[in-house]
């Protein structure tokens, strides 16, 4: 569905809006006065809005036609295309998505991306746990055992994983001065995405300048890239982060799939480790978890769903891939303890975690290279 087929919208959200999207959505209607207010905070560059009617909530997220998630991956993706085609609206297991309607603005060039309010099942940084850990992976096997391998997912409005793979990778390489660019999708990410640019310097400075040479080689190395999309393919997410993940009663809502593409399961399973269990791990947890137990459980829950054996060798090429894209992409978030300043102890902390999640990549890389 195109932009010309889409339901339209204009000016500011206003009560006739959201009665006609919900209508559009076929949910009873609003009731009360609309009231309206930003969400800020948190590490998106969107701009989102709350839509309250009542005892009703509602998060309504704008999306430019041309924006830089969207133009670096080829002008594929989009959360909006996903839910307009059905990959996201057809999501009818553990795993569901918020979205209840999209239009689109011509005036502006920008979608319009109305969503169920769930923000009271997002667990509070380091109250994310195991067991939340543990449901959202066993609903993982769910909906991508219905896509793993499916000729489908290659009509989809979907990036092949390597797309927002490169796009991250370039920017790291652009930062760090190993290989500059002048993309401008590329640009306006690195604008966008500050947290890049201010963790990055701290991330090498950690890591010791032979190591921090050893990981911008690995970052610039495309055979891992390309081995990613050897792999079988599945519906990916591609930011499994605790923002952007409700939980309710039995289902798990995900939003935010502006960086969704198809590739490898293990590139879902390692970008969420990485940052809720070396990143950001749960309190009383100590950092640097491999999380070995959650990649067993995906492929005994991705067995009992697709009805037969899964081939272990190539899950775990993926999930070793899936930990060198993660590191290239987004290594530098160990440091946020650092930033903007941390004492010596932290500092020594944080400079070993560092160590040891770049050397973990780098093993990983040999290994798939025997």
């Amino acid at each position: 569905m195109s932009a010309a087929t889409t339901a339209l919208a204009s000016g500011r959200p206003d009560f006739a809006y959201l009665q006609s999207a919900l209508a559009r959505a076929g949910l009873p209607q609003a009731r009360g006065e609309l009231q309206t207010a930003p969400l800020l905070g948190g590490r998106t560059g969107a701009t989102v809005q709350r839509l309250s009617v009542g005892d009703r909530s509602f998060v309504l997220k704008y999306i430019d036609e041309h924006s830089w998630r969207i133009a670096g991956m080829g002008g594929a993706g989009g959360e909006h295309r996903l839910w307009l085609q059905g990959v996201t609206r057809g999501l009818d297991g553990p795993i569901r998505c918020p979205v209840i309607d999209v239009a689109y603005e011509p005036a502006a060039r920008r979608y319009w991306v109305l969503m169920h309010d769930v923000s009271t099942g997002i667990r509070e940084r380091g109250r994310f746990g195991r067991e939340d850990s543990r449901a959202l992976v066993a609903g993982l096997a769910a909906m991508q055992a219905r896509h793993w391998e499916r000729a489908e997912l290659e009509q989809a409005p979907l990036p092949d994983v390597t797309g927002p793979t490169d796009l991250f990778r370039k920017a790291v390489l652009h930062l760090s001065g190993r290989r500059s660019s002048n993309e401008p999708c590329l640009l306006q990410m690195v604008e966008d995405f500050k947290l890049m640019g201010a963790f990055l310097p701290l991330f090498l400075e950690s890591l010791g300048s032979n190591l921090a040479e050893e990981y911008l080689v690995l970052v610039e190395d495309t055979g891992w890239i390309e081995a990613l999309a050897r792999e079988p393919q599945t519906l990916l997410h591609g930011d499994l982060r605790r923002a952007n993940i409700a939980f309710d009663g039995g289902r798990i809502w995900l939003f935010d799939w502006e960086f969704a593409s198809r590739g490898p399961a293990g590139a879902d399973l390692q970008w969420h480790c990485l940052l809720h269990y070396w990143a950001y791990p749960p309190d009383g947890m100590d950092a640097g978890d491999d999380c070995d137990d959650l990649a067993q459980l995906y492929v005994d829950r991705l067995a009992a769903r697709l009805g037969r054996r899964v081939d272990r060798e190539s899950f775990d090429r993926g999930w070793q891939l899936g930990w060198i894209k993660a590191m290239a992409q987004l290594g530098y978030i160990l440091v946020d303890p650092l930033h903007p300043n941390g004492d010596a102890e932290t500092r020594r902390r944080v400079a070993a975690l560092c160590r040891r999640a770049t050397q973990r990549a780098l093993r990983m890389r040999d290994a798939l290279r025997r």
